[in-house]
């Protein structure tokens, strides 16, 4: 039975010192490709093409999502004992230590009682890390390996990180007026002419997320309800639904809607799109905050752009 994947709106090739007479192996620590994690491979595990992260047969894996620019102090804030059994939450072991020299809080914890998750959040004032890796119930000798190899976390502020390096898809936005800005885990920001900033609340964005899914082939429309939801949970107030005419987008297939509704107290059009590549998922959410006829039309046109790998 394949684990479910932790998702929360996330690659490894394992080498090693060779061994001469009479001198200790010593273990590599291996980059993890689109973030600033180096870290010993765990024993058994694999670099997983669906996801970034690392997967042990159908049984286990680990999810990296390196929030570089993002802030430790905040995001871990919530990461108590406390919160986690308020949540109804089992907490068999929770340590606040350091990886790599920053502060760091570890937890084992069990929600759904067919599976365990080992969670590691750390950081300081410029960044923010999680590791979540999901086992099922029989793999106890497991969760000992990952949290042991947790502990030679380093990360490496100095990477030059290519955040397309791990992309499902990639998009020609050579002739848009909407260009790529930049990466949060898996999401994938395009703005008006490439714009960098903290906060977009308020203007027209273009978001390619992307998701591994357990289910090959899975239908693109369930793909766009699940993240309309995950929308709606978080505010938006839909108004009207429409269904486009695209089936497929560059011979993948694809399911489209016109969304209208109000998200932030604010009118909003959104272009939302799921398509689907055998066991990857993205899903495209245009959202227009103004002008929304043309920027709409805009969107589309970069969608048609979109290439699946």
């Amino acid at each position: 039975m394949r684990i479910k994947i932790l998702l929360i709106a996330l690659t490894l090739t394992f080498s090693a010192c060779g061994q001469t007479e009479n001198k200790k192996q010593i273990p590599v620590k291996t980059s993890i490709p689109g973030t600033h994690i180096y870290m010993e491979k765990p024993k058994d595990f694999q670099l997983s093409t669906d996801f970034i992260g690392l997967e042990s047969g159908e049984t286990a894996l680990i999810q990296f999502y390196d929030l570089f620019g993002g802030n430790y102090n905040s995001n871990a804030k919530n990461f108590t004992k406390e919160n986690f059994e308020k949540k109804g939450v089992t907490v068999f072991d929770f340590k606040e230590l350091n990886i790599s020299g920053y502060p760091a809080k570890l937890a084992l914890l069990q929600g759904d009682p067919n599976q365990k998750s080992l969670q590691l959040v750390f950081g300081d004032d410029e960044f923010s890390v999680m590791a979540i890796a999901i086992f099922n119930n029989l793999e106890k000798e497991k969760i000992k390996i990952v949290e042991k190899a947790f502990l030679t976390i380093e990360y490496d502020k100095k990477r030059i990180v290519d955040p397309f390096e791990i992309a499902f898809f990639e998009i020609d936005d050579s002739k848009s007026n909407f260009k790529y800005s930049k990466t949060v885990s898996n999401m994938f920001l395009y703005t008006k002419d490439g714009i960098k900033k903290d906060n977009f609340m308020g203007e027209s964005a273009y978001l390619v997320s992307q998701l591994p899914t357990d289910r090959p082939n899975m239908n693109p429309k369930l793909v766009l309800e699940t993240n309309l939801n995950s929308l709606v949970q978080n505010g938006l107030q839909i108004t009207k639904r429409t269904a486009t005419d695209r089936t497929t987008v560059n011979g993948f297939k694809c399911y489209e809607e016109i969304i209208i509704g109000v998200l932030n107290n604010q009118e909003t059009h959104i272009i939302m799109t799921g398509v689907v590549n055998k066991s990857r998922c993205v899903i495209v959410a245009g959202l227009a905050k103004d002008d929304f006829k043309t920027t709409i039309n805009e969107f589309g046109l970069l969608t048609d752009k979109l290439k699946m790998k």
